[in-house]
């Protein structure tokens, strides 16, 4: 069996063409691995401007929302308000009914009370109520 022999220059020769392949394949990955990384940052570049861009357009709508929702929530709180003064009023309504139905019967005593010192309830005064109201219906017809 033979042993390989291998001589100083041949073995210097092999290392110095292996020492460069593995450069060219290093320079190759990494051209590669350069171009895939300005490839990404050219697609990061744009998908950061599309998202600025969704971003401003959902802010946007976002505060549309809110000042619609804070439009109905104005709204809601008028409403609110406005049933509130519905409701006072129909009390304040109710005690002013209140109050000209006891003054109407308290003047409708009144004049009964005035009516009866005055003579006005009499028999006499109703007859004569009764054909004065017969002649003025007589005189119109």
């Amino acid at each position: 069996m033979k042993f390989p022999l291998v001589t100083r220059a041949r073995m210097d020769r092999e290392l110095a063409a292996d020492r460069e392949a593995a450069r060219q394949q290093a320079e190759q990955e990494a051209a590669r691995h350069a171009h895939q990384l300005a490839e990404a940052a050219a697609a990061n570049k744009r998908l950061d401007g599309r998202v600025r861009e969704l971003g401003r357009r959902l802010d946007s709508a976002h505060d549309m929302e809110l000042c619609e929702l804070g439009d109905v929530v104005l709204l809601e709180a008028r409403a609110a308000r406005a049933e509130g003064r519905v409701r006072r009023l129909e009390k304040v309504l109710d005690r002013v009914a209140a109050g000209a139905r006891t003054s109407e019967r308290r003047a409708d005593r009144l004049q009964a009370r005035l009516d009866d010192a005055c003579g006005l309830n009499s028999a006499a005064i109703e007859a004569r109520r009764i054909v004065q109201a017969r002649s003025v219906k007589e005189a119109s017809s």
